[in-house]
């Protein structure tokens, strides 16, 4: 799951600044997803096309970390061009303080477990048109 999510993005945005968004350490979901994230990122992290500007993990799986997370970060004027979020909630949070930025046409968001939105396991929010596609 998570590598096919990784391995998506990096199809639609093969360079840039990434963001991972993780759940609980406590939670063996949260651990499993960011490894799996990263046997994809990592060789091109180690090219040089990928920059992981922020690999943070959250208390909660909730809209409010995933919002916090992509919103501090834009406070800094980092660039964002890819999130990849461990589920539905943290994409949302994310893909809000895109929009309030209107950045909702220029970051890629995957996401995991996305029920809300559309009836898959995989998410992958298109920047052009700002809609969900299931992998």
């Amino acid at each position: 799951m998570e590598k096919k999510q990784a391995n998506f993005l990096t199809r639609s945005k093969p360079e840039g600044n990434y963001v991972l968004i993780g759940g609980p350490t406590i939670d063996n979901n949260s651990v499993q997803l960011y490894l799996g994230w990263m046997n994809v990122l990592q060789p091109l992290v180690d090219k040089g096309d990928i920059n992981i500007v922020s690999n943070t993990f959250v208390n909660e799986w909730n809209v409010e970390n995933g919002y916090t997370v992509v919103k501090d970060l834009l406070d800094t004027d980092v660039q964002l061009d890819a999130i990849i979020a461990g589920n539905d909630a943290l994409a949302s949070g994310a893909i809000q303080a895109l929009h309030e930025n209107d950045l909702e046409g220029e970051v890629f968001c995957s996401r995991t477990g996305c029920r809300h939105k559309c009836h898959s396991e995989y998410c992958f929010w298109k920047p052009d048109d700002y809609s969900f596609t299931s992998l």
